[in-house]
């Protein structure tokens, strides 16, 4: 240290004092570490870790990463859950297909046919009494009955039979809707329970490495928002990620 001035200012002094505060007990460094906060997306969420942790924390999460997009396709492309995925899907579609045979047989029994028509540009399906073999609109059925081909009782009889079987038809539909949600659901909870088992170990090799308290937290939330976007994470057989979600949602068939 080398130190000048005029004698008797006080610089021995004044040297000791300051090596002095050198010796003294300093806050540790910390690492201040900002990461996605997954109940509010817009905020970020800061994490208080040790000297040196931050890195080895944005080291770690990209590892998790890879681990993620090598383990999750090839864990939920595999033959046995496909397997488990067709056999879901086929015991809802036997459910739908049971609906719609129904709504069709009550239709037959009626005297009634399904008939399709063209409302702009969408094709709606209703239902049409059938007479001498073909089914007719209620336009038709007005032509006949001014033609005194058909009784107006008959023609009311046929018009209340077709607003009932109109009403089944409808909640049929809403039924089929109803089994397409429950089939979604039951496939989601399939793929986060076998999903989650391949999550929970990259999970936990991140907890053995980072014992910080404020980090606990931030873990369990990133593996519920992970097991949530599985689907997202995922491509399947060729799809673009998300893809598979979209086309799944439009459920196992049309509605009646």
């Amino acid at each position: 240290v080398f130190l000048s001035g005029p004698s008797g200012t006080g610089r021995m002094t004044t040297t000791r004092h300051i090596l002095k505060r050198f010796k003294e007990p300093r806050r540790p460094l910390r690492d201040f570490v900002y990461t996605h906060c997954f109940d509010e997306p817009d905020r970020t969420r800061l994490l208080v870790l040790e000297a040196g942790q931050g890195l080895s924390l944005r080291k770690a999460l990209a590892r998790l990463v890879d681990g993620l997009r090598r383990e999750l396709p090839r864990v939920l492309n595999s033959e046995d859950c496909q397997k488990e995925r067709d056999r879901l899907r086929a015991e809802y579609q036997r459910l739908e297909d049971d609906l719609m045979s129904g709504f069709q047989r009550a239709v037959r029994e009626a005297g009634f046919a399904v008939v399709e028509e063209l409302d702009g540009l969408s094709v709606e399906r209703d239902v049409a009494p059938v007479l001498d073999g073909k089914p007719h609109s209620m336009a038709e059925l007005d032509v006949l009955a001014a033609g005194g081909q058909l009784s107006p009782r008959r023609r009311r009889q046929l018009e209340r039979a077709r607003h009932a079987l109109r009403l089944e038809r409808d909640q049929a539909a809403h039924r089929a809707r109803g089994l397409a949600r429950e089939m979604n659901r039951v496939l989601d909870e399939f793929e986060r329970r076998i999903g989650s088992a391949v999550v929970d170990t990259l999970i936990e090799d991140l907890r053995a490495d980072f014992q910080a308290p404020a980090l606990a937290e931030y873990l369990g939330e990133l593996r519920a928002a992970l097991l949530d976007r599985i689907l997202t994470l995922v491509d399947r057989d060729g799809e673009e990620p998300g893809a598979a979600a979209e086309r799944r949602s439009r459920g196992p068939a049309g509605d009646p």
